[in-house]
């Protein structure tokens, strides 16, 4: 299931209290969508990493309290029993996790009540894991824990969704353009052949972006960031921007400007109009869009309103709509 999909049924989860366990392979963005969830649903949200844990973490630390034995609360533990407002306490990577932390989980999932002291009613539980066939370091997962989540979600890549994300959180345009020309490259986990090479997934490639946003902007950054054979590949894409369009030109005279033939330049010259979208151009853009192939036109408006949900209400688009109905359905 894709980000934008499992985003709206955990936010659900989350403010009926029920608890789930998102799964997917390294790098798919599985802490930002519950993250994300938990902003959607208006909750506050406290990241807990199981794998670098003790079980009295999620006990209590033992102690003689007037000469009686108890398990005192401390640290996120007393957070949960004192939360007052609704807080969704995130166990991320839990499959990494020792059995014996997961084990200490299991009562304050399901029980939701941990030697005595009761977890607040405000509180929700979700959970993260990569997969074993992954072999990101997930161990053994106990069953009776598993049982204890209500749902169990598998995260999968989507380029629209992450084209919307990385429009809306400032990646460099070329790297957006890439994304439409080759979205295989974007999420392609492998295991590495040694333990310091890197493959893409979509936590690496927005890792670039930054990246090429403060300057670092060559073929020896790509791989380090992201292995030589997107390296390679992102590089070559590069070199359509000396065969773009002016976007100046497109945005002034959208009906006289030059429209690539090329697939790779014209997937460029969409993302570039994207990125620089604005309520005074998107009509000279939605022009410049008909003169597209469907494909191409429909990508470029949805990828216009991800970067501007402000566009939806902009009367020229509900022009384009009515002109588009074939296209769009």
């Amino acid at each position: 299931m894709k980000s934008s999909e499992i985003i709206k049924r955990i936010s659900t989860l989350m403010r009926h209290r029920k608890p789930f366990l998102l799964t997917g392979s390294p790098g798919l963005g599985k802490t930002d969508c519950i993250t994300a969830a938990a902003a959607a649903a208006g909750m506050h949200c406290i990241i807990s990493h199981p794998v670098v844990s003790d079980p009295t973490d999620y006990k209590g630390m033992p102690a003689i309290v007037d000469g009686a034995a108890h398990f005192l609360p401390f640290g996120d533990l007393n957070a949960l029993i004192e939360a007052d407002e609704p807080t969704v306490y995130f166990l991320d990577d839990i499959g990494q996790a020792p059995t014996s932390v997961q084990a200490a989980l299991m009562q304050l999932v399901l029980c939701r009540k941990v030697n005595g002291h009761a977890i607040s009613e405000h509180v929700t539980f979700a959970a993260a894991t990569n997969r074993r066939s992954d072999k990101a370091g997930v161990g053994t997962f106990i069953t009776p824990l598993l049982d204890r989540f209500d749902q169990i979600y598998e995260l999968e890549f989507d380029s629209n969704d992450w084209v919307g994300w990385a429009l809306q959180n400032g990646q460099p345009e070329p790297l957006i353009g890439f994304a439409r020309w080759r979205p295989s490259l974007i999420s392609d986990f492998k295991q590495p052949k040694d333990d310091l090479s890197k493959c893409p997934t979509p936590r690496s490639v927005a890792k670039l972006g930054d990246l090429i946003n403060i300057g670092l902007d060559d073929f020896d950054t790509y791989k380090s960031a992201c292995g030589e054979g997107f390296a390679t590949e992102f590089a070559a894409f590069r070199k359509t921007r000396d065969h773009m369009p002016d976007i100046d030109g497109i945005l002034k005279n959208p009906d006289d400007a030059e429209l690539p033939t090329r697939p790779d330049v014209l997937y460029a010259t969409a993302a570039a109009l994207a990125f620089r979208v604005t309520a005074g151009n998107f009509g000279n853009i939605l022009k410049y869009s008909e003169r597209m192939s469907p494909e191409f036109r429909v990508m470029l408006v949805r990828d216009c309103l991800a970067k501007s949900k402000a566009l939806e209400s902009a009367p020229v688009l509900t022009k384009w709509l009515v002109n588009n109905q074939s296209v769009i359905l």
